[in-house]
């Protein structure tokens, strides 16, 4: 197996999962858990190692300044990279289809967060 290609597909899950439990941690209130910067910085950090990831399983590795670049403009550059490595059509809907699990996950952790009576029976 190549250097190029030694990342598996579990270590994308990986990423993925780790993007999964920032989004739904997202919500918490700033006193409770995080300070904003950092739960920012990690995000783009999880988009970042989770394309990273990909483009090296399908032995397309991203040159550093690209990495650089992704993580000032990870948004916009993470649908680039998804365009890039799956064509257009594939890429757009991967991407939208992504974009809804976030926003999901983001939303239920602003549920599960902010009304937490709903959650636990027996309190008011």
């Amino acid at each position: 197996m190549s250097s190029t290609s030694s990342v598996s597909p579990r270590a994308r899950n990986v990423h993925l999962g780790v993007l999964g439990l920032l989004a739904f941690l997202a919500p918490l209130r700033q006193e409770e858990f995080r300070p904003v910067l950092l739960m920012k910085i990690a995000i783009s950090l999880a988009v970042i190692l989770t394309c990273v990831a990909d483009s090296k399983y399908l032995s397309k590795p991203m040159p550093r300044w690209a990495k650089w670049v992704m993580f000032l403009t990870w948004p916009v550059a993470s649908c680039v990279y998804l365009v890039w490595t799956r064509g257009w059509k594939r890429g757009i809907l991967l991407f939208l289809a992504c974009l809804l699990c976030l926003v999901l996950l983001t939303a239920m952790g602003f549920v599960v967060f902010e009304h937490p009576s709903a959650f636990l029976k027996g309190t008011p």
